[in-house]
């Protein structure tokens, strides 16, 4: 394909994986798809294929990232890569060259002075959102670059590491998006999709569409791309230095917490919209007022889990009454009660005892029931059936 890149050719050869992601985008091309989703383990080289994809497609291009390590990667990656004349790469908002290296930060910071103020004499983004939408949120220099972005192209997009565009980025992206004259997307990924919650999928499919290739680590290892690791931590003492800057976050922190429980935070607050959403779970939104019918724990837990996880460290602290019942029948004591835990103790053994051993000491005499047990598998088939937030489901998210 002709165009801004003409005369720059790829210097390396493209691993097997990378010519499939690039084959990909070809029928993207072909079928009139304006979107291609990738998704590709780290170090498997997602950089190249979203240089090559873009020189392939020959617009101008901005590549989007979220830090300024990854922004110089790309950078790099083009003139080590790509010759022999490939016009260097730019990190401008003025898009004064073919290649455009910018952070998600460069287009979607907030607020008049970049950390969400308001401008003096200025209604505030909340005021403004529900009128000018959710491009008003953003900082004018934000703005500024959408009208750059309007005036020229049309534009290839590659958004990197786009499991990040998963909230407030993605929404504005796909804002974004809607303003230019048929842009190009590529998302590039090592986060698959099944990892995200039910809203979070939906946002990604209006923005990608379907993954149009997912390559695994375990094949890169295999062809001998990648080499086996496994990850570990190292423990040490903070530094004087590092022990203040802990300190003043855990102050940040408390900070937050005390505005968010402030009941004129919001006009739904904070307590309500958690007791709604977590506990009551009645409507499709969780706002207060829905009355619709209640959703299943079963469900909310695959829709939300992070909010899920969270409700119930509320509930084993105390601070949140999920209202496990109480086992009324013959085959367990009327007084135990079975509480979720956090997903991540499913398969270690070794942290669902330590669970069980902080759960003796801060909440309560208690005991960790392991579903392969004799007792257990008593248990889970004498319940099977029950109530969503019955034992049946907490046996089944307990350790097993």
């Amino acid at each position: 394909m002709t165009g801004v890149f003409d005369g720059i050719g790829l210097t390396r050869p493209l691993w097997p994986h990378q010519v499939r992601a690039l084959a990909a985008l070809d029928r993207d091309v072909a079928r009139g798809d304006r979107a291609t989703y990738l998704v590709v383990p780290p170090g498997g080289g997602k950089t190249l294929i979203g240089l090559e994809a873009a020189r392939r497609l020959g617009r101008p291009t901005v590549v989007l990232c979220p830090n300024t390590a990854i922004q110089a990667q790309w950078m790099a990656q083009w003139q080590a890569s790509f010759g022999p004349d490939a016009v260097p790469a730019t990190a401008s908002r003025e898009l004064p060259a073919p290649l455009t290296v910018l952070t998600y930060q460069a287009l979607c910071t907030l607020g008049a002075a970049g950390n969400g103020e308001e401008e003096a004499g200025r209604p505030s983004p909340r005021t403004r959102l529900a009128a000018d939408g959710v491009l008003s949120l953003l900082h004018p220099n934000g703005r500024a670059l959408i009208a750059r972005l309007q005036a020229g192209g049309p534009w290839t997009l590659v958004l990197d590491e786009c499991h990040h565009l998963l909230e407030l980025w993605g929404r504005l992206l796909q804002a974004v998006i809607g303003q230019l004259d048929k842009p190009r997307v590529v998302g590039l990924t090592a986060t698959p999709p099944h990892l995200m919650t039910a809203e979070q999928a939906v946002l990604h499919r209006a923005l990608f569409g379907g993954v149009d290739l997912e390559v695994s680590a375990p094949a890169l290892v295999r062809e001998g791309l990648l080499a086996p690791y496994q990850e570990l931590a190292f423990l040490t003492r903070p530094s004087p230095a590092e022990a203040d800057y802990i300190h003043g976050e855990s102050l940040r922190f408390a900070e937050l917490r005390a505005g968010l429980l402030d009941p004129g935070f919001a006009s739904v607050p904070f307590l309500g919209w958690l007791q709604a959403r977590a506990v009551e779970r009645r409507g499709a939104s969780g706002t207060e007022g829905d009355g619709g019918a209640q959703v299943s724990w079963t469900r909310f837990e695959k829709d939300e889990p992070a909010l899920a996880d969270a409700a119930v460290r509320l509930h084993v602290a105390g601070l949140l009454d999920l209202a496990v019942r109480r086992l009324v029948t013959g085959h367990v004591p009327a007084t135990v009660v079975y509480h979720a835990v956090p997903t991540a103790l499913s398969g270690n053994k070794k942290l669902a005892t330590a669970f069980e051993r902080a759960w003796n000491a801060r909440v309560g005499p208690g005991a960790a029931l392991w579903t392969g047990s004799p007792e257990g598998t008593g248990i889970l088939a004498a319940q099977r059936g029950d109530d969503p937030f019955a034992v049946t489901t907490q046996i089944r998210t307990l350790w097993r």
